[in-house]
């Protein structure tokens, strides 16, 4: 299923993401769920690799199931670290996923996680996929998506 969007809906990153998807007069098209997955074995904040995976590719890592979350390990299989996903807390207090209006239906929580419902707290994955809770602000390799 593909996904027609006002290019005005993401401002300026849409833009570059849609040049490596494609555009049709002003909008971004994009297949939700995409198990085209990246790793970027940068140190960032989480905001600013979501930054880069906007301006990259299409946004961090959305998982939607037991496929994404071995296309992951596969992805990263070759990496000791941890890894930035797309999943956050932030103004809705509420775990959810970067891509606008993506809420968590599947989860894949190490045992005893999350933690505490921190506004700062920003979601990555370990070499085994599981998740863990993490302070947004903490520095680490992350996984793009598209």
């Amino acid at each position: 299923k593909i996904y027609y969007l006002p290019v005005s809906v993401f401002s300026q990153w849409c833009a570059v993401c849609c040049k490596c998807i494609s555009t049709f007069k002003g909008f971004c098209c994009f297949t939700p769920g995409s198990s085209v997955f990246h790793l970027i074995d940068l140190f960032k904040t989480y905001e600013d690799s979501k930054m880069y995976c906007r301006e990259m590719y299409t946004d961090l890592a959305t998982i939607h199931d037991w496929a994404d979350v071995n296309d992951m390990v596969t992805a990263v299989s070759d990496w000791a670290g941890r890894a930035w996903i797309g999943l956050e807390i932030g103004e809705v207090w509420k775990w959810h996923w970067s891509w606008p209006s993506t809420q968590l239906v599947f989860s894949n929580w190490r045992a005893g996680e999350p933690l505490v419902n921190n506004q700062d707290a920003c979601g990555a994955m370990d070499e085994n996929g599981k998740w863990f809770e993490s302070d947004c602000k903490n520095k680490r390799g992350f996984v793009c998506q598209g």
